[in-house]
């Protein structure tokens, strides 16, 4: 089964009040192997951006001010992940933004990388950066408004580490 590994910038941590800024997801094969369908926006929070987002993101007012809102993506986010496993690093962080954006939780089989992680005796302290030393992932140049569709990248590894590469 095809799976969709998602990322995502937002102007804060609180899910019910905080907005997507920016949404990434990449397709990857039953082998974790890129499939080349990639989905990949700078999103109009229609709200103020933060400074310290800003300067975490790159992502500035300037940068979304004619970007199109969540909800003129939706459509479209939905077709590309219809039918697919969603793998995600940390429900709280992406999911749930997410769910809040659309209005419905997703009826997609996901896979948290986190807690599979967390199953793994072979892995101790689970963090994103953690994750990565651990299994020698590099990361991706790209600019600002890109870093979560990098991030989508660099968890695509991590999935393949934790579920296919034997140990």
């Amino acid at each position: 089964m095809r799976k969709i590994v998602i990322d995502i910038e937002t102007t804060g941590k609180n899910f019910e009040k905080d907005k997507i800024i920016s949404l990434s997801a990449i397709e990857i094969d039953e082998y974790c192997r890129l499939t080349g369908n990639v989905f990949c926006s700078l999103i109009n929070p229609q709200c103020r951006i933060p400074r310290q987002i800003s300067t975490i993101t790159g992502i500035t007012q300037a940068t979304v001010k004619d970007k199109p809102t969540f909800s003129k993506l939706e459509n479209n986010f939905l077709c590309f992940l219809e039918n697919k496993e969603l793998v995600v690093f940390d429900e709280a962080q992406s999911l749930n933004f997410i769910y809040m954006a659309l209005g419905f939780a997703l009826p997609n089989e996901t896979t948290i990388i986190s807690e599979l992680a967390n199953k793994n005796p072979n892995v101790k302290a689970p963090s994103f950066f953690d994750l990565l030393n651990r299994f020698d992932i590099k990361g991706i140049d790209t600019m600002w408004h890109l870093r979560p569709l990098s991030r989508c990248h660099m968890m695509a590894k991590m999935y393949k580490e934790l579920t296919i590469k034997e140990k």
